[in-house]
């Protein structure tokens, strides 16, 4: 190294790149160096000029020095080198610089030939030299080769490019540039970056290997890199801090000085979210929650296509589509055909400027020669730049005419957590020719730095493309170990010289994460930092799973707990799947509550909590349930998710008023979740008449803010309100009752194995008097089998009592009763059951127990009131009654009062099938 260091100061040596090097971080260092290079390829730049025996002329002085710099050996100018080095007297010292390489892979000129090997990749060879006081090779001229290809650049956005500019320039809480897939947020902010000279903080693309762990763990580094390690001890070792000594570090941590200068981008926020909201709430949503709203100088940048209601202090900029001028400019730059304003015009209206749109037309333009496509109305027609199913349909037909090789090559390159030099993609197989037609078809992206590019996929390929097509095991552990050198490469114990712990860290956490979703364990490297974000979410998603015969896979999740804890003791998202593990074992279950005791203090989450309370729920505690969450709420009570559980359960106790006004809240936190207000619906309806068109609101709001199919609970709640409605308008019964009808046949078309819905549609059918009681029977059969089902129990005792079979009604009533007490609906029925059998003062009892239950105002307490007073007048007709002989205990009657799921039927209508029957 130091000859290779003399020789250059003496000018007297040449680098020779191999393919990959053009265009990436190497440059960087080669101008921090003050050297020039010649290229071996096609591919050219400011200083790694073009190959001609003039640029290798400091070779051939005395003692001269070739120096190749990780080559391939399939270089264009291999055999032109080969020529000009036989062709020396003196020959020039040859030296190879690379991690390792084929000997039997170099051209058989090369072979005879005396190298000497340092085992260095160029970055690494680049940073070990000195910078060269003066460096005056035999100056090239830089020539851009023939058939130039495609030249991205960056196109518009002045507004935005200013406005992320000053909000980077100010201390402040985090920005967020939010938009669409393909809208540019990445291009905004590579340009941004480019302007200015900052350090760049390993970025991180949230996904189901790399979320919470990894985003602490360079924070933590980073912190301790400009001289407080107080987060980076405190996650390291044995003795893990608590939750709120995490949070507390990580707000000091943004507060410190010396951080101005570092740009932390994270993208991916999207995968974490479900309807816009967190898909729960644990660690890493908390950590969210504490850099969201903390002031820094730290340059964090979010990359995301959704934000949640959490992230109302971010700084955020929407990003939209292009104006007409941006993209005109940008048509021409995807060198579109020559087109007139009225063909500009009708793309931009088309396509409402969304980028990746506006490159599909080019490309189908330049593939035809025109602008006919226009022709057709439909052809990349968005309905707003934020049309999310069409723009995943054009990147669909986009990687549609792919070839076998390049669908390898961009699953490839969609493996990788951000994006990639193009150094390191030749290394992979990926090289230039390969890159330059991904891009041309539009499906691979490249951030347009001045000084080198970098590439990588966009998220859609994650959406278009199978999960096991892109994470190939294969293909996991080779980048892996690539990333694993990488990381001993920046690590201390390896490079005494320039050590980079946070690139090691960052490096060794993507390697990990490989290496286990390849299934090797074995290869996973122990840190001191753990970062166990993968085991977590496997192990999640094994618990998830039903019963398996043939594989127990909350056995194996049980294995992967263990070794996650081995590595992070006292991690809190851990300790909570040991307890969720303890809930799928019957075996186990009478430990749970102590386990729960002992973690509480080191795993306390809004997700903790809710497990908790599911815990108790399905013990039958519902008041400890209730006090569980009741206590979450006051020390999260910015998380809407405990306010709308709360609020369920809470309605489920018959505690209508309080669970109205939790819901309230939950609304307020978040007045974007469908789900809160379908709870509300449902509790307005239980609350009387007046309450009707309220709860109708509140379920037309949910309707409006789901996406795709309504869930089973929204559809039950509207079937339940239709048949409310129904009640109280007689006239109008009928058709309510056909619309509730509607609502469960669609669903029942889209999950035709819900046996809730079956039995819907069993007591709506009941209730249009249908007498296709063959039809009834099966829908009720499936949940009678599970005995789980209150309403097909209580809809089975209605088809007997119709049917005239009065055998087993009794049993079916008692066995509704059990399940759920719902002492209106049931009462009711034991009423109409008593009146058939002529025991009409157990029918009075009966519909008085209904009219006790039933909510103030509802019409199940006007049918009830009007039972009570014509049984009344039966039994007071009835001189001869021995009241002293009925006893009291033949009467279920419950204090418990759940009006929403009252299903009464009118006693005439009873009746009147009784004469029927009887005629």
């Amino acid at each position: 190294m130091q000859r290779i260091q003399q020789a250059l100061q003496e000018q007297r040596c040449v680098l020779l790149f191999g393919d990959g090097l053009v265009g990436t971080v190497v440059e960087e260092e080669l101008n921090k160096k003050n050297i020039s290079a010649v290229s071996l390829t096609e591919e050219v730049s400011t200083l790694i000029k073009r190959f001609s025996t003039e640029a290798l002329a400091p070779a051939t002085d005395s003692q001269g020095m070739l120096v190749l710099v990780e080559p391939d050996f399939d270089e264009a100018h291999l055999e032109a080198l080969t020529t000009f080095i036989e062709s020396q007297n003196p020959r020039p010292q040859l030296f190879l610089i690379a991690k390792f390489y084929n000997k039997f892979a170099m051209p058989m000129s090369l072979m005879s030939l005396k190298f000497t090997h340092i085992k260095s990749n160029a970055v690494g060879f680049l940073r070990s030299l000195a910078p060269i006081e003066a460096q005056s090779a035999t100056p090239v001229v830089a020539t851009q080769p023939q058939n130039q290809s495609l030249s991205i650049n960056f196109v518009g956005r002045e507004t935005e490019v200013q406005q992320v500019s000053e909000l980077l320039s100010s201390t402040g809480t985090p920005v967020c540039l939010k938009g669409i897939e393909g809208i540019g947020k990445r291009a905004l902010i590579e340009h941004v970056i480019a302007q200015n000279e900052w350090i760049r903080v390993p970025e991180i693309r949230i996904n189901q290997h790399l979320n919470g762990d990894a985003f602490l763990g360079r924070l933590a580094q980073l912190f301790a890199s400009v001289g407080n390690d107080a987060l980076l001890k405190g996650l390291s070792g044995k003795k893990r801090i608590s939750i709120d000594q995490t949070l507390k570090l990580v707000a000091e941590g943004l507060s410190l000085d010396g951080l101005a200068n570092h740009c932390f981008i994270v993208s991916g926020l999207q995968n974490i979210l479900q309807h816009g909201e967190f898909a729960s709430f644990g660690l890493f949503e908390m950590i969210l929650e504490t850099v969201w709203k903390t002031e820094t100088s730290l340059k964090v940048v979010f990359l995301t296509s959704q934000l949640p209601s959490a992230g109302v202090p971010l700084r955020t900029v929407d990003l939209n589509g292009l104006s007409t001028s941006d993209a005109d400019a940008f048509l021409k730059m995807w060198q579109a055909p020559e087109f007139g304003e009225e063909e500009l015009n009708t793309i931009v209206t088309r396509t409402h400027g969304h980028p990746l749109a506006l490159r599909y037309v080019a490309i189908k333009a330049a593939a035809t020669g025109d602008y006919s496509n226009l022709n057709n109305e439909r052809f990349a027609a968005m309905s707003s730049a934020h049309d999310f199913q069409q723009i995943r349909k054009i990147y669909g037909k986009l990687t549609q005419k792919l070839e076998k090789e390049e669908h390898e090559a961009l699953n490839t390159i969609a493996v990788y957590n951000t994006a990639v030099s193009a150094h390191d993609l030749t290394a992979r197989g990926i090289n230039r020719k390969m890159r330059a037609a991904l891009i041309a078809k539009g499906v691979l992206e490249q951030t347009m730095s001045k000084t080198y590019h970098r590439y990588y996929a966009s998220d859609l390929i994650h959406s278009v493309s199978k999960n096991e097509a892109i994470y190939n095991y294969d293909t996991m552990e080779t980048l892996a170990e690539v990333l694993m050198e990488k990381s001993k490469d920046a690590s201390p114990r390896f490079n005494k010289t320039n050590p980079e712990p946070l690139w090691e860290t960052a490096y060794l956490q993507e390697a990990n994460a490989l290496f286990w979703a390849a299934r090797k364990r074995k290869r996973v490297w122990r840190a001191p930092l753990p970062c166990v974000d993968i085991i977590v979410g496997t192990a999640t998603e094994l618990l998830s799973r039903g019963p398996n015969k043939k594989v127990d896979f909350a056995h194996i999740a049980e294995l992967q707990i263990k070794d996650g804890l081995q590595q992070a003791p006292n991690h809190p998202e851990l300790l909570l799947l040991e307890i969720k593990r303890a809930l799928k074992d019957n075996g186990k279950r009478k430990k749970i509550a102590s386990m729960i005791e002992e973690r509480r203090a080191n795993a306390f989450t809004p997700k903790f909590a809710e497990t908790e309370a599911d815990f108790f729920i399905s013990s039958r505690q519902p008041e400890k349930a209730i006090k569980v969450l009741q206590d979450a709420v006051e020390k999260f009570d910015g998380v809407a998710d405990l306010w709308s559980k709360l609020s369920e359960l809470l309605n489920k106790q018959g505690h209508t008023a309080a669970a109205l006004q939790t819901v309230e809240k939950a609304i307020e936190l978040n007045g974007y979740s469908p789900t809160n207000f379908s709870l509300k619906g449902e509790i307005l309806s239980s609350m009387g008449t007046e309450h009707l068109e309220a709860a109708s609101q509140a379920l037309s709001s949910a309707n409006s803010l789901y996406r795709g199919n309504n869930p089973v609970n929204h559809v039950l709640r509207q079937v339940d309100l239709l048949k409310t409605r129904s009640m109280l308008t007689p006239d109008n019964k009928d058709v309510l009752l056909l619309e509730a009808k509607a609502l469960l046949e669609s669903s029942i078309k889209q999950d035709g194995k819900n046996n809730r819905l079956k039995v819907a549609m069993a007591g709506v059918l009941l209730e249009l008097n249908s007498e296709d009681y063959e039809q009834i029977t099966g829908l009720l059969k499936p949940a009678l089998g599970r005995r789980d089902n209150s309403d097909a129990h209580l809809y089975q005792a209605r088809l007997l009592i119709r049917k005239g079979e009065l055998i087993d009604v009794q049993g079916h009533l008692d066995q509704a009763f059990k399940l759920s007490r719902n002492n209106s609906a049931i009462n009711t029925v034991r009423g109409e059951y008593y009146i058939l059998s002529g025991q009409y003062t157990l029918a009075l009892k009966a519909f008085q127990s209904a009219l006790d239950a039933s909510a103030e105002g509802s019409p199940e307490q006007a049918q009830a009131r009007l039972h009570v007073e014509q049984i009344t007048a039966i039994v007071v007709s009835q001189a001869s009654v021995n009241y002293a002989e009925i006893g009291e205990e033949s009467i279920s009657v419950v204090p418990l009062n759940d009006p929403s799921e009252s299903k009464p039927t009118p006693m005439i209508r009873r009746r009147k099938k009784k004469s029927d029957s009887e005629g």
